[in-house]
């Protein structure tokens, strides 16, 4: 699962610890999966098209989805803005 958010853009996966409990947050940049989860244990990888990994727990993970739909402020009102990210998500 994407999740696009104001100051980040993880991949979720179903890649967690043995458990269950927990689930695979990646990120592209250096910083992003700290921008939603500061206490993250974030791994770097080598070669991969998500460098930055941290196993999260799933119940942190829905409570930190949920407080972004809470509080979520931010519309993309025109065509230009949406073309702008688009193109912003290419680069990375």
């Amino acid at each position: 699962m994407w999740l696009f958010m104001n100051k980040s853009f993880l991949s979720i996966v179903n890649k967690g610890g043995p458990s269950g409990k927990t689930l695979l947050v990646r990120a592209r940049q250096a910083g992003d999966i700290q921008q939603v989860f500061p206490d993250a244990e974030v791994q770097i990888g080598a070669e991969s098209d998500y460098r930055y990994r941290a196993r999260i727990d799933r119940e942190q993970l829905a409570n930190a989805i949920a407080d972004a739909i809470r509080n979520m402020i931010i519309v993309i009102s025109n065509r230009q803005s949406q073309i702008r990210i688009a193109m912003m998500l290419r680069i990375r």
